[in-house]
């Protein structure tokens, strides 16, 4: 079989495949929690422009995150992030402005509380891009106790 059948093979049964995006759960703290100026970063925007039967081809569809509850995380210290007038994220009119920084410790007497959401898989990537800074998202980093006092 050459390579050309092999890749008309792969091409024929991705065809068939549809893709259907997962929910993932996603722990959050500060700046993209509930009531705070990035919250709709854990949304997934998409156009609708595939079917051009549709008159509202261009309208966005939104996959809202699904607020589950809180969390609280051992081994997990925060870190504010001050703004200084130098620094490219310093805004004037918001002076007072800070981003927290978590610090994997490893220190059970180190806790910090995460907002819960369950998010569409893409609005991961998504609530990456576009920031001033290096923002990361790192799976299986932490351990929710589900029993912890």
């Amino acid at each position: 079989m050459s390579s050309n059948d092999n890749a008309n093979i792969v091409r024929e049964s991705m065809g068939r495949q549809h893709y259907s995006p997962a929910r993932v759960i996603i722990a959050v703290s500060g700046t993209i929690q509930c009531g705070f100026e990035l919250r709709s970063n854990i949304d997934f925007t998409t156009t609708n422009n595939s079917n051009s039967n549709n008159d509202n081809k261009d309208e966005d569809s939104v996959v809202k995150a699904i607020f589950l509850g809180y969390a609280v995380v051992r081994g997990v210290k925060m870190y504010f992030d001050i703004k200084d007038t130098m620094a490219r994220e310093y805004d004037a009119e918001k002076p007072h402005r800070v981003n927290p920084a978590m610090v994997l410790t490893g220190d059970r007497l180190d806790a910090n509380q995460y907002a819960l959401y369950l998010v569409d898989e893409r609005a991961c990537l998504q609530a990456l891009l576009g920031e001033p800074r290096m923002l990361t998202m790192t799976p299986d980093a932490v351990r929710i106790d589900l029993d912890d006092k």
